[in-house]
């Protein structure tokens, strides 16, 4: 894959794990801070962020296994499979005092890994979380039932050909998930690694395991207690939001605020779902003046 892309001229490094290689790259000196996209998407999306947070440390942008450039090896790509992976990325760097920012599904796996490695992680923030389950579908995205729509046939039966074959996920809905228009190199960067159609079952798994309706189970209980962890930890956490936003609605917002001391928030404004593409030299100021504050 063509990894040469305006703003993103970083140097590919890969570390095997459970025989597949994970891609990663990295910038500055110092403890470490993780940096992990959401789904569909992969490092590229942090391009923009980085520059202004290597100031604080030895920033770490992987690629999820079967995103980006890492391997896509047969798996199922469930988020407890994502998690693994991750958890075993960090052990084989020797990532110690680790801090991590995440998006959307990004933001779930690292809080999951923060919950279940609390002495290895000083701080962590969020960009579009999912914490909690939607109890019904009029809950998924409320201010666009169009979304709501999209997913379920992303769901249902007819979901394979719409991902894998037409490629409408990242086609049609991810490249347009920012406010701003990309621009063609941007969007030809995040379609890049989705070229060859046998990359693309992690895309299609992606839209199965949101939390919705009690389904899948075991992940309803995984962001249900992200949201208990988030209250009731003692680490320092920091989370973007706009309004409106996708996940991360007002409802959600006020609730979590209401029941936890230890999190501080920062309004972006508006938003749709990549908040990363409209507001990463905010984020990065922010995000780096917190750590280092």
């Amino acid at each position: 894959m063509n990894c040469t892309y305006p703003g993103y001229s970083y140097e590919s490094k890969f570390i095997e794990i459970k025989g597949s290689k994970i891609h990663y790259i990295e910038e500055g000196e110092g403890n470490p801070i993780l940096f992990i996209h959401g789904m569909p998407s992969w490092s590229y999306l942090w391009r923009n962020v980085i520059p202004h947070v290597k100031i604080a440390g030895r920033c770490i942008a992987l690629d999820l296994i079967g995103f980006g450039k890492s391997d896509s090896p047969d798996i199922e790509f469930r988020i407890r499979d994502h998690l693994e992976y991750l958890t075993l990325f960090i052990k084989a760097l020797n990532l110690k005092n680790l801090k991590i920012i995440g998006h959307s599904w990004g933001a779930v796996l690292g809080t999951l890994y923060a919950k279940e490695n609390e002495s290895n992680v000083k701080a962590i923030s969020y960009i579009e979380p999912m914490l909690g389950e939607w109890k019904k579908w009029s809950d998924f995205n409320p201010r666009m039932p169009v979304m709501q729509e999209t997913f379920k046939k992303f769901r249902s039966p007819e979901g394979w050909n719409l991902i894998v074959n037409d490629n409408f996920f990242m086609e049609k809905v991810f490249t347009n998930a920012s406010i701003r228009t990309l621009s063609e190199d941007e969007r030809n960067a995040y379609l890049e690694p989705f070229r060859d159609i046998s990359r693309r079952k992690a895309l299609w798994r992606a839209p199965q395991e949101l939390p919705i309706e009690n389904e899948p189970s075991d992940v309803c209980h995984m962001v249900n207690s992200v949201h208990n962890w988030m209250v009731s930890s003692s680490i320092p956490q920091l989370f973007f939001y706009t309004t409106p936003a996708a996940f991360f609605t007002e409802e959600k917002r006020e609730r979590l605020l209401n029941s936890a001391s230890n999190i501080i928030s920062h309004s972006l404004g508006n938003g749709r779902y990549n908040h990363i593409e409209d507001y990463s030299e905010e984020i990065g100021h922010v995000f780096a003046s917190w750590l280092l504050s």
